[in-house]
């Protein structure tokens, strides 16, 4: 298999993040989009679960049906997202 230098940057920036004494709490999840709202700044995965992301957010560049990462924590039972990366 051939690693791209993207590839490779998100391998080690997830490889990271599972590392990190201060980021325990996270928790990565991948799948493809299933669905986008720029309103509620969630964005939902194939397995129909939905990640919160903060005010003001930018979903204009992602697709339905790209590839992610979703790095979370969980707060007041809602999935927030703390970044997100195209996942190969």
């Amino acid at each position: 298999m051939v690693w791209s230098m993207r590839s490779l940057v998100v391998l080690m920036v997830l490889m990271s993040l599972g590392t990190s004494p201060a980021l325990a709490a996270t928790t990565t999840a991948k799948g493809d989009i299933k669905s986008l709202d720029g309103k509620a700044c969630t964005v939902t995965l194939s397995d129909s679960t939905a990640y919160q992301f903060g005010k003001g957010c930018n979903l204009a560049k992602l697709k339905v049906g790209e590839k992610v990462a979703i790095v979370w924590t969980l707060r007041n039972n809602v999935r927030q997202a703390v970044q997100m990366f195209v996942a190969m």
